[in-house]
């Protein structure tokens, strides 16, 4: 039976009518192939998180800014005129001057006699006028030309919910991390102890939080199972890695396997968008929308799909259909 449900799904899979895809490869912005983040600015412009350093695409032309250090850039934010990079043992911001040109400042000097413990910085927020950084083990709070060590805490995701800054803690669930840095468990998660939180979402009132195999939901008192079995067996398949609010009934969530699940929240039903739909890569590392477009960084080069595009494409990528003369 699940071999019959696994062979139905794709085959209606194939059968979707899909969205423009836009591939841009590593030849194209001449950069490397794997894409850690992906964000953008207020202008439009996209910031991508790139092996070889910061990426940006104005919509006509891609640029490739290289740290002196020649390290990986895992996380990117842009914030007021300012594009914020963590990779190893290194955070800083990008700026332009008046002639367009754009200088990287280290913010490391103001850590002063604090010293890194090997460590990468794989996420950056902005939360109540200050940014943080986040590595596998610490996170560190930027404000007022300052830079302070908030909590020393193996953590895999930051983000708002409830104007509170929500962490997850390794295996131990999901917590509200405190000026002070102490920490307050989320009520009853009970159902996450020994899990490992990988990616949350808030969409209204709700916070959507995904493990490599699961979704779950917290409606405001209690954490429970996302109630569609389809996608949570899609999930478990495919390894859930992201998850991004598209609207108010729409998730899309990223795979490890099987590309891009763009998820209705009102219907249940779910369009799996990868490699037979036009996506260069199935593992989907990062994801950013602008105006209607979702892009994508993934495995291997970056990928936007027009969503609200009115035009949908029937592609045979098969071969089976043949050459269509007439409709």
């Amino acid at each position: 039976l699940s071999v019959l449900m696994m062979l139905t799904s794709f085959f209606t899979t194939a059968q979707e009518l899909i969205p423009p895809i836009q591939n841009h490869s590593s030849v194209e912005y001449d950069g490397a192939s794997q894409n850690w983040e992906i964000a953008t600015d207020d202008m439009g412009i996209i910031y991508a998180a790139n092996n070889q350093g910061l990426l940006s695409y104005d919509g006509q032309r891609w640029e490739l800014f290289k740290l002196k250090t020649g390290t990986v850039i895992r996380s990117v934010l842009p914030h007021n005129k300012r594009i914020y990079t963590g990779s190893y043992q290194e955070f800083g911001f990008w700026s332009y001057d008046k002639t367009g040109e754009i200088h990287y400042t280290s913010l490391m000097p103001l850590l002063k006699e604090h010293t890194l413990k090997s460590e990468e910085f794989w996420e950056i927020l902005s939360f109540n006028d200050a940014i943080y950084f986040r590595s596998f083990g610490a996170i560190y709070r930027y404000k007022n030309e300052k830079i302070e060590p908030v909590k020393n805490v193996v953590s895999n995701k930051m983000l708002v919910y409830k104007d509170r800054l929500l962490i997850s803690v390794g295996k131990r669930g999901l917590f509200y991390l405190k000026q002070d840095g102490s920490l307050e468990p989320l009520p009853n998660q009970e159902i996450l102890n020994g899990k490992r939180v990988l990616d949350m979402e808030v969409v209204g009132e709700d916070l959507y939080i995904g493990t490599r195999d699961q979704l779950y939901k917290f409606n405001g008192n209690r954490c429970v199972t996302y109630n569609n079995d389809y996608l949570n067996r899609l999930l478990a398949d495919f390894e859930f890695n992201h998850i991004m609010k598209f609207s108010e009934h729409e998730l899309l969530l990223g795979t490890q396997r099987n590309g891009l699940l763009h998820h209705n929240l009102e219907t249940g039903n779910t369009i799996i968008y990868n490699r037979e739909s036009g996506l260069q890569n199935n593992t989907v590392l990062a994801m950013a929308e602008k105006n209607g477009k979702i892009w994508l960084g993934l495995d291997n080069g970056i990928d936007e799909i027009d969503l609200a595009s009115p035009i949908k494409f029937y592609t045979d990528h098969s071969g089976e259909l043949g050459a269509v003369y007439d409709l």
